[in-house]
């Protein structure tokens, strides 16, 4: 079947021409975007990551960009389940997971804390971040305790430090 993506990323069409996408989304509306970025090209799926919709064993690879620090702990190990789910036996796992560390994460705080104290003006300028990766080597133990491999963890100035990308293999069963 492919790799399910759940993001809804600009544009894929490189990716489109090489695998089969089930790009997965739970906004209506982003998945419209998606399709009008990408066209037909891509299987679209409504639903959540803690509960994917699919038999078990469906998908090559899954693949995410910043996602998983919207969750917290207790839901984090809902979503690793559902990939080892739904993974094959030896799929791949690709996550874009922003850390504490990151530029961006920095970023953001001193632009909040420039409009918060500065301006005296409260916004919110994207979801709540209670998952942020603590280290590499905490994504390293995740990916281990359910049940993935040969776990590849990077963070470089590909993407100006802003995502460590995690990479691991379901076990074969």
């Amino acid at each position: 079947m492919g790799a399910l993506v759940t993001l809804d990323l600009a544009d894929d069409s490189p990716v489109l021409s090489l695998v089969d996408v089930t790009a997965m989304d739970f906004s209506a509306v982003a998945l419209s975007r998606y399709v009008s970025t990408n066209g037909d090209r891509a299987r679209c799926l409504l639903g959540d990551v803690r509960h994917i919709p699919v038999r078990a064993g469906s998908f090559d690879g899954v693949y995410n960009l910043g996602v998983m620090e919207h969750f917290t702990a207790g839901e984090l190990e809902k979503i690793f389940q559902e990939f080892y789910r739904v993974l094959k036996p030896g799929g791949r796992i690709v996550l874009f997971w922003p850390p504490r560390y990151g530029v961006s994460v920095i970023g953001l705080k001193v632009i909040h804390n420039l409009l918060k104290y500065g301006l005296r003006y409260h916004a919110r300028l994207h979801p709540d971040e209670p998952n942020l990766l603590p280290s590499q080597k905490a994504a390293a133990d995740l990916l281990a305790s359910h049940g993935f491999e040969g776990a590849q963890i990077t963070f470089t100035g590909r993407d100006l430090w802003t995502y460590c990308v995690i990479a691991g293999l379901k076990r074969a069963a």
